[in-house]
């Protein structure tokens, strides 16, 4: 009976939760998940010395070119622990049809990853998280909603160019990832000034990988999760009306990740999201728990760029 008492972490539901995977959430695009060994830790910031253009001719006999190539800056990350737990009585326990231990299990991290999801769609889209120049907000006849073609017709190509070739004068390449908001989406799908670069009208509507084709981006994902809010009312979109575009390292980290531009990572600790379980209420009640520890982090913004209130 004491045993019972103590929390035990679960192997076969920990490593459910590890191997989860919601196709609706989007933001481990932009941010990546590093693990990390320590809560406490130091991320890189991206430097510009490898850009300069020193003097490397050398003459015979004459000494080497001498440079210093400064150490990148450092940020201090904390990451911060997460959990919920669901309750099962032993009596909904004893009747169920189904395995509740495992239903409980995923319910939690449907939990938690809702929340990382919504904590990286925050971080993105937060304007004051870029530098100056890096960011655009559309008004009037500019927003991509606007498909009056005889009333300036909004261009999202030029819109998009620009943000590409910000980025590229900052790290020397373009952006390879963007996501936007299924709203942000919607007035793409039959934007006329789009079909007609595609020069087809098959199905009359702009596809992904159209869209892949027309801006130059490998990797563009639509961001289709929701939430409900404190009153319980569901349907609000974790990505809004706009677009982020940004660098981000498709391999795993390196050591030369110092000087490798990267918009931002999701620093994990290592072994989590981990499950367990504990009893109260006399024996008579079991909590299904699951923890995770992480932090998001915009470790470059200068390789991103937004472009907000697209409708």
């Amino acid at each position: 009976m004491v045993l019972k008492s103590k929390r035990v972490v679960n192997p076969v539901l920990t490593k459910l939760s590890q191997g989860y995977s919601n196709a609706a959430y989007v933001g481990k695009y932009l941010f990546p998940e590093t693990e990390v060994e320590k809560e406490g830790l130091q991320i890189p910031q991206f430097g510009a010395d490898h850009f300069k253009l020193w003097q490397t001719k050398r003459a015979p006999r004459a000494k080497s070119n001498r440079g210093e190539i400064s150490d990148p800056s450092m940020v201090d990350v904390v990451l911060q622990e997460h959990d919920f737990e669901l309750p099962i009585d032993t009596r909904e326990k004893d009747e169920s049809m189904f395995p509740e231990e495992r239903k409980k299990a995923k319910a939690t991290q449907d939990v938690l990853e809702l929340g990382k999801e919504y904590a990286q769609a925050s971080l993105a889209q937060n304007p004051d998280n870029y530098p100056s120049g890096h960011k655009v907000t559309l008004t009037s006849t500019d927003k991509w909603s606007n498909h009056v073609e005889d009333s300036n017709l909004s261009d999202p190509l030029s819109d998009v160019e620009t943000g590409k070739e910000v980025i590229r004068g900052k790290i020397g390449r373009r952006p390879n990832v963007a996501i936007m908001g299924a709203s942000c989406y919607a007035d793409l799908k039959f934007h006329p000034g789009l079909l007609k670069k595609l020069e087809t009208t098959r199905k009359g509507i702009i596809t992904i990988d159209d869209l892949k084709e027309l801006f130059g981006i490998p990797n563009i994902y639509i961001g289709e999760a929701v939430y409900a809010n404190d009153a319980g009312v569901l349907g609000n979109d974790v990505w809004g009306e706009s677009f982020q575009m940004a660098c981000v390292p498709q391999q795993e980290p390196s050591e030369r990740d110092a000087e490798e531009p990267c918009f931002g990572r999701t620093l994990k600790k290592k072994g989590y999201p981990e499950t367990d379980s504990y009893v109260e209420n006399g024996g008579k009640v079991q909590l299904v728990r699951n923890t995770d520890i992480y932090k998001v982090a915009m470790t470059g913004a200068v390789a991103g760029y937004i472009i907000s209130d697209t409708h």
